[in-house]
């Protein structure tokens, strides 16, 4: 799909992203998906992926369709603004919203109680995309 291509008719400058990840705690294996919408109302969806792993856990699912989203959304969608990303896990949107992924990467990835950050290597991957973002002016 041509860059931009999506939003070439459409005067829209917000973005929504759903996104989810799961895991089957008996064999590790995980699957993360996002859908894109210019309207969190409507049912018609602008672009879905999806993805599967071995291996894996529910909470680097879920950060891993997190970080796909962002990475569609900053190569393929022109004139954005504002993206809205929603996830049913609090452990992507609470370190984000209360600024713990800041405070965690300052701290080279030690949380306040003296723990690892568990899943660092994809804490820093959506750091690096928020950075993006930011250095673009496009809210999230």
């Amino acid at each position: 799909m041509a860059r931009g291509f999506l939003f070439q008719n459409k005067m829209t400058n917000t973005v929504y992203i759903f996104t989810d990840g799961s895991s089957n705690p008996k064999n590790k294996e995980g699957g993360w998906a996002f859908c894109v919408t210019d309207d969190p109302k409507s049912k018609t969806i602008i672009h879905k992926d999806s993805g599967y792993k071995e291996a894996t856990t529910n909470n680097r699912m879920e950060l891993t369709a997190v970080i796909n989203a962002l990475y569609y959304s900053y190569f393929n969608i022109d004139h954005l603004k504002e993206l809205i990303i929603y996830s049913d896990s609090e452990h992507v949107s609470n370190p984000v919203y209360f600024g713990w992924l800041n405070d965690w990467r300052k701290s080279n990835w030690i949380k306040s109680d003296g723990s690892e950050t568990k899943n660092s290597d994809l804490w820093e991957e959506l750091y690096q995309l928020l950075k993006k973002y930011k250095f673009r002016k496009i809210k999230v």
